[in-house]
C-alpha cells in the first residue's frame, strides 16, 4: 500500500523516497519461548539509522519494527502515521486472543507493551485512522490527545484500477473467493464449513482461496476431496490478483478478529464484485464507502449465515463492473487528495 500510495503522490508532483524499517531478530519464529523474544528485541533493539531529514516522513504498517527505531524516525523529522492495525497495543498487532476471542481489555502485557510505543505515538505530528473503530481503540487504551488526527478511508490501489477485458470463465456456476492470509483469525475454517454447507443445498457454485499462511494445508487437503466445492490457488502474485477478482462474482471475508479496514474490500468492490464480510471491527465503516447493493454482513463465526449469504449470490453483470471502476477512480481521487493535503499540513506547520 505504501508503494502504491507513493505513486499518486509523485503523480501530484512529491518528491517520495521510500524506505523499510529494518525487521527484528528472529522475526520468522514460531515456538512460544521464540516469539517472547522476538517481541522483547522488537521493543528494545535499535536497528535503522535515520539520516535523512525529508519535510515529512509517512510511516505505515510498523507491525514487526522495533519501537527504538519508531521513536527516531519520529523525532528526526516532522512524522505521519497511517495506523493500518493495532500493532502499537498489541504483540499479536490484532487485539485476539489465543482462545479466540476479542481483547476487550488490554491486559498487564499488552498494556506494558504500549508504553514502549508510546513515545513513537506522542512524538508524531499527525495520525491517519483508516476507520473510526481503530482510532477509538486507541484513544481508549493508549490515548492520542493533542495530536492533529484525520479521518481517511482506504483506497483501492492504482492497479485496481485498469480496465480489462473480461476473462473466459472456466466454470460456468458461481465462483466465490476468499484472498489474503490463510490464517484462523481470518476465518478460513468458517469459510470451509461454509463451502461445505453450501454443497449440502446442492450448489453448484464454487468457494475459491487465494494465499498462504498456516491453513493452506487444511485449504488444500479440502480442496483436493471431490466434490468439495472448494478449488486451492495457492499464493496468487500480485499482478495476477485483478484478473482473479474479474473472474468471480464475489468476495467474502469472513475475518474473526476486529479487523480494521481490509484492503480486500476496496479491491474487490473496485472489480466488481459482491461483497459478504463479518460484521467486526471497521468492516461497516468500509463497506458503507462501496457501491450500493454490493455488500452484505454476517455475524462472525456462523458457518450457515456465511452459506446462506453465498448461496445468494448473483452472476457479475458488465454495469457492475464499470460501477466498480467508476466507483473506485473516485475514491482513490478524494484519498489521494485528502492525504496530500494533511501532509500538506503537518510540512506547513513545521517549516
Amino acid at each position: 500500500m505504501a508503494r502504491d500510495f507513493a505513486v499518486g503522490l509523485q503523480l501530484r508532483g512529491y518528491d517520495i523516497t521510500l524506505r523499510e524499517l529494518t525487521r527484528p531478530p528472529l522475526s520468522n519464529a514460531t515456538s512460544a519461548p521464540a516469539r517472547l523474544l522476538k517481541h522483547i528485541l522488537r521493543a528494545t533493539v535499535h536497528g535503522s539509522a535515520f539520516n535523512e531529514h525529508p519535510d515529512v516522513h509517512h510511516v505505515h504498517s510498523i507491525s514487526g519494527a522495533r519501537a527504538t527505531d519508531l521513536t527516531a524516525l519520529a523525532t528526526s523529522a516532522p512524522t505521519l502515521w497511517t495506523a493500518h492495525d493495532f500493532a502499537a497495543l498489541c504483540p499479536r498487532s490484532t487485539l485476539f486472543r489465543s482462545n479466540g476471542h476479542f481483547c476487550a481489555h488490554s491486559p498487564l502485557a499488552c498494556r506494558l507493551w504500549s508504553l514502549l510505543f508510546r513515545r513513537f505515538v506522542t512524538s508524531l505530528r499527525g495520525i491517519a485512522w483508516p476507520s473510526s473503530f481503530i482510532r477509538d481503540q486507541y484513544r481508549t487504551r493508549m490515548g492520542t490527545s493533542g495530536l492533529r488526527e484525520e479521518l481517511i478511508p482506504n483506497a483501492p490501489p492504482e492497479d485496481m484500477l485498469v480496465a480489462r477485458d473480461p476473462m473466459t470463465r472456466a466454470h460456468s456456476g458461481i465462483r466465490v473467493l476468499m484472498a489474503g492470509q490463510l490464517s484462523a483469525h481470518k476465518g478460513v475454517h468458517i469459510a470451509l464449513a461454509a463451502a461445505i454447507r453450501c454443497g449440502e443445498y446442492k450448489w453448484d457454485g464454487v468457494v475459491e482461496f487465494a494465499g498462504s499462511g498456516p491453513l493452506d494445508t487444511l485449504v488444500r487437503g479440502v480442496a483436493s476431496q471431490p466434490s468439495s466445492g472448494v478449488h486451492f490457488h495457492g499464493h496468487v502474485k500480485r499482478t495476477e490478483l485483478a484478473r482473479l477478482f474479474d473472474d468471480v462474482d464475489a468476495v467474502i471475508v469472513p475475518s474473526l478478529w476486529p479487523e480494521n479496514s481490509p484492503m480486500v474490500l476496496q479491491e474487490a468492490a473496485a472489480r466488481g464484485c459482491a461483497i459478504i464480510a463479518s460484521e467486526v471491527g471497521g468492516v461497516r465503516e468500509a463497506v458503507s464507502l462501496l457501491p450500493e447493493s454490493t455488500w452484505t454482513l454476517v455475524q462472525p463465526a456462523n458457518r450457515d449465515a456465511l452459506a446462506q449469504a453465498i448461496l445468494r449470490v448473483k452472476p457479475k453483470s458488465a454495469d457492475q463492473v464499470v460501477l466498480g471502476l467508476q466507483w473506485g477512480h473516485t475514491r482513490r481521487a478524494a484519498f489521494i487528495q485528502q492525504y496530500a493535503a494533511l501532509i500538506g499540513e503537518i510540512a506547513s506547520a513545521c517549516s
